[in-house]
């Protein structure tokens, strides 16, 4: 399912049209050097957000509702899903929120999200974000604040 970003007019036709014509000629129109797991056997070949989210909610522990599942289900689940290592490719949907020394980023492919949690000093590679509390100390201390 797509998403309509752009109204379609006879320009974007046109540039759909030769887009499938290089699809059909080359195949991957935009390579990239980033190799995604294969964990999902999608269609494609490669794991998307969308079809790793659809493949670990299954390894969810069954409740009724109101309900929390037992700690021997969560080990279980835990388990099985520290099993798998993956390789996903994504756009960080939203500034990573720092909890002290774990952090969290949403990953989107435009279709769904998916939640990483992380060491802060793991992510620090996403540049310009910083924690909340650093830029606090800066202001007592009377430093410029860069917003």
């Amino acid at each position: 399912m797509t998403v309509p970003f752009i109204e379609e007019n006879d320009q974007t036709r046109a540039r759909h049209e030769h887009l499938d014509a290089l699809r059909a000629l080359v195949g991957n129109v935009y390579p990239n050097k980033f190799a995604r797991s294969k964990v999902t056997k999608t269609a494609t070949g490669e794991d998307t957000i969308t079809s790793i989210v659809g493949r670990f909610k299954k390894s969810e522990p069954q409740v009724n509702e109101g309900e929390k599942p037992t700690t021997e289900a969560l080990e279980f689940a835990n388990a099985e899903l520290n099993k798998v290592r993956v390789a996903l490719a994504g756009r960080i949907a939203a500034p990573p929120r720092v909890m002290g020394k774990a952090a969290f980023v949403h990953l989107s492919d435009g279709t769904s999200r998916l939640q990483i949690r992380g060491r802060w000093r793991e992510l620090r590679w996403l540049g310009a974000f910083r924690p909340a509390r650093s830029r606090r100390l800066h202001r007592h201390r009377g430093l410029p604040v860069r917003h």
